[in-house]
């Protein structure tokens, strides 16, 4: 199992022997896509589990995986606000456990000391007042607005969508003011495009969203097939299950985000027992 050593710094080269991932070079967190995340409950947390997140994505895509095989072995060390919060038991047991069994590889965080401010939304952007009890992860797909489209249908205004996708289409106008407009953040990495821990990072982002805006319900709009199927299907060049969509990979992020944040969240599958297509058609007589 072919084994790399990661440092997370602010700018500059990693220790000896190791790699970098330089948050200047390699990370961008966008101050516009944050301004829709501008609630008055901002973390230093929240910037730090963006960070992780992004160091797990950066080294799923940056080195290639065995050409006999599929696992790889990862020790990272990320800079972070509070160290004992992330080495906590409960936060760094249900962390290595949801992105090691997402993307099959063996991995191992050290949490030292970030110095520096936080970077957060500007004090004087828009702090959103929602009532919500779910948000939706939402790209520009027809399942994500089928699901959007029925699910509001129950919850009105109290569905809240977050943007997971990179497209264009569906972001506010120019000074439109709408929470969750944008990914937050954007990871610089080349060298493997196995990618399984895109699942990572949306899923943190949907859980992050439901946090600020006290929603209890994460909703997922894969109909059965995208659910299961991925899980169910491995080739010559994919030999690890696909597990990005799967509950038993949520049941993980629920604990992941428990820990972290202290507050329960779950994420659901409204459309679990149905095909695209039925949901497509439950979509298309809502009109």
């Amino acid at each position: 199992m072919p084994a790399h050593a990661i440092d997370v710094v602010p700018s500059g080269a990693a220790r000896r022997g190791r790699s970098a991932f330089n948050l200047r070079e390699n990370f961008t967190c966008s101050t516009a896509a944050l301004e829709s995340y501008a609630f008055a409950q901002w973390e230093p947390v929240i910037y730090d589990a963006m960070v992780v997140a992004a160091s797990i994505e950066y080294a799923d895509r940056s080195f290639p995986r065995p050409k006999l095989g599929w696992s790889r072995e990862f020790t990272v060390r990320v800079p972070v606000l509070e160290p004992l919060r992330w080495t906590d038991r409960a936060v760094y047991d249900t962390l290595q456990d949801a992105a090691s069994f997402l993307t099959g590889d063996s991995r191992t965080f050290e949490f030292v000391l970030r110095n520096g401010e936080t970077p957060r939304p500007p004090q004087d952007c828009l702090q959103f007042s929602i009532t919500t009890d779910a948000v939706m992860a939402f790209s520009d797909g027809m399942d994500s607005r089928a699901v959007a489209g029925l699910t509001a249908q129950a919850l009105g205004r109290k569905l809240v969508r977050v943007r997971v996708g990179s497209k264009v289409g569906g972001r506010p106008e120019p000074g439109e003011t709408l929470p969750f407009a944008a990914v937050p953040y954007n990871v610089k990495a080349s060298g493997e495009t196995s990618a399984r821990s895109r699942g990572f990072k949306f899923a943190l982002i949907s859980g992050i969203a439901a946090y600020l805006a006290g929603a209890s319900e994460i909703v997922l709009p894969e109909s059965g097939q995208g659910i299961f199927g991925p899980a169910l299907v491995t080739s010559s060049a994919q030999t690890y299950p696909d597990f990005r969509s799967h509950p038993l990979f949520t049941m993980r992020m629920e604990r992941v985000l428990a820990a972290l944040l202290k507050r329960p969240v779950r994420f659901v599958f409204p459309r679990i027992w149905s095909t695209k297509g039925e949901t497509l058609k439950a979509y298309a007589a809502l009109s």
